[in-house]
């Protein structure tokens, strides 16, 4: 089981009556537009607050501050938030400090092999030699201290983690942190493309198709190649007589890291982070637009298309993709 959720309702499909849970609630009255039917979400709250009670489920919700404004009724009126320990992510005590977010960085570049290097010195990040795992990437302070004092909408740690892990995003440098949406849609919709004449790149994008139609999911113990197959035709007609379930787990295993988690508690594949999902279903949506508006809710409708007011650079960016797409 997943501990992370980025729906209420999803609530109710994992906790058993003596389970022991931690739950991270991401995101979950929405990112840009408050999120709550009251009819049914007061019921899973309901449910939720009588496992908090028993002791056995410890939960955390995350609310960001554009939303919290529009939910103070919810808020204020349900049992299960009074007697909260709140942590204010964006104030002087808790905020990630300059030093903070360059150690973070400066950690993933460790891990990644991407160094710093003074001023004169010539950078490398943005050459097509560095797309090779094994050259070391580098960058100057100037880049460094500009990435660091980004405010990417996504969240400084998982931009960086997007960017370190992928080197076609690393190539991006600090454009990729002032839009990670929109260039990591431009990113996976490349791979759509590149499929077309690179078995590998057909793979790759299948299986991220795969994870989006099978619920965020790719089990290695039960892989449906028969899916695969129909989504191969979709994509890229017939040019392929069969599809194994080792080529589906083999392309999953290259995007580790960079857009899928693996689980070896379970032995599944999940979507590194809810953009990625959102990204392969907007490509995929070039393709079949019906499959793509069936398994769009209301609310992720209203993820999608932000209203007039709501100015962030990085959000209008990627939600014109969207827009168009759609």
């Amino acid at each position: 089981m997943r501990p992370l959720l980025t729906e209420l309702h999803d609530f109710t499909d994992i906790v058993t009556s003596d389970g022991k849970l931690i739950i991270l609630f991401e995101d979950v009255f929405g990112r840009t537009n408050t999120r709550f039917t009251e009819n049914t979400d007061i019921q899973i709250i309901q449910r939720l607050q009588a496992c908090l009670n028993q002791g056995n489920v410890k939960a955390i919700l995350t609310v960001r501050d554009t939303i919290k404004v529009s939910c103070q009724r919810i808020l204020t009126l349900h049992k299960i938030f009074n007697g909260k320990c709140e942590v204010d992510l964006s104030s002087v005590e808790f905020k990630m400090s300059r030093d903070k977010k360059e150690s973070l960085l400066l950690n993933y570049f460790k891990k990644f092999n991407l160094r710093v290097i003074s001023l004169n010195e010539d950078e490398n990040y943005f050459k097509e030699e560095i797309l090779k795992e094994n050259m070391s990437v580098t960058l100057n302070h100037k880049t460094l201290y500009s990435i660091i004092e980004s405010e990417p909408l996504l969240g400084f740690p998982e931009a960086c983690s997007l960017f370190t892990r992928n080197r076609k995003l690393t190539r991006l440098g600090i454009r990729f942190f002032n839009h990670p949406s929109k260039h990591l849609y431009d990113e996976i919709d490349k791979v759509r493309k590149n499929g077309k004449r690179n078995t590998n790149d057909k793979l790759l994008y299948v299986t991220l198709v795969y994870l989006l139609l099978n619920g965020d999911v790719l089990d290695e113990n039960c892989v449906d190649t028969a899916k695969g197959m129909d989504i191969m035709q979709s994509c890229y007609g017939s040019q392929q007589e069969r599809l194994l379930s080792c080529d589906i787990i083999d392309a999953a295993a290259d995007m580790k890291g960079r857009y899928l988690t693996y689980r070896p508690d379970t032995f599944r594949y999940h979507f590194q982070h809810q953009t990625v999902l959102e990204s392969v279903m907007i490509s995929y949506s070039k393709i079949k637009q019906e499959v793509v508006i069936s398994m769009l809710s209301f609310d992720f409708i209203r993820e999608m298309v932000r209203l007039q007011h709501y100015r962030e650079n990085e959000g209008r960016s990627y939600h014109e993709s969207v827009t168009n797409s759609l």
